[in-house]
C-alpha cells in the first residue's frame, strides 16, 4: 500500500514496516518532490506519481523516472502541473491538469497529447482544467472545474 504524506515524500507498507521515499536534490533517481496530487500502481506493480510542480514520476521499485515538459521534444508533458491520474485499459496514463485540459501519456512511445477543450482558446486556463477522470470501458470522461469533455 502506498501513501502520499503532504511534504514527507511517499510511503509504502510492505506488510512489516514502512519504507519512506523522498527528493534528494543530489539524486536524480529519487522521487521528484515531496508533495505529489496523485498515485496510480500499474498492471506491472509500478507507481505513477503526479508531483506538484513536477510533472510524472514512475517508481518501477528501485527507482525514479521523470517525466518533465522538454521545448525540445515534442512529445514529452504540456506542462509540469499535473493532478489526477487514470490508467486506461490500453495502459495509457490519463493526467488531469489546470492548464492544459486532458493529458495522454503513453508509455511504450513516451508521448504525451493534451486534449484542450477548446484548442482555439489554449489560454482559456479555467476551461482547460481537469479535476477528475473516469471511463465507461470505451469513453475517457475528464470532468471540468465548469463541465466535462469526452473521448
Amino acid at each position: 500500500m502506498w501513501v502520499g504524506v503532504n511534504g514527507g515524500g511517499l510511503c509504502r507498507f510492505d506488510g512489516a514496516k514502512f519504507i519512506r521515499y523522498c527528493h534528494d536534490r543530489a539524486d536524480p533517481r529519487s522521487l521528484g518532490g515531496d508533495f505529489m496530487y496523485g498515485l496510480l500502481t500499474d498492471r506491472l506493480g509500478g507507481l505513477w506519481v503526479s508531483v506538484h510542480s513536477g510533472g510524472l514520476d514512475y517508481f518501477d521499485g528501485r527507482e525514479f523516472t521523470h517525466f518533465r515538459p522538454d521545448k525540445n521534444d515534442a512529445n514529452s508533458l504540456p506542462v509540469l502541473y499535473v493532478g489526477t491520474l487514470f490508467l486506461s485499459p490500453e495502459d495509457c496514463v490519463w493526467m488531469g491538469s489546470a492548464t492544459m485540459g486532458l493529458i495522454q501519456f503513453d508509455r511504450t512511445r513516451r508521448k504525451a497529447t493534451a486534449y484542450l477543450l477548446d484548442p482555439e482558446r489554449p489560454d482559456s486556463k479555467v476551461g482547460n482544467w481537469v479535476r477528475d477522470i473516469n471511463s465507461d470501458g470505451k469513453t475517457i470522461l475528464g470532468g471540468l472545474l465548469l463541465g466535462a469533455v469526452l473521448f
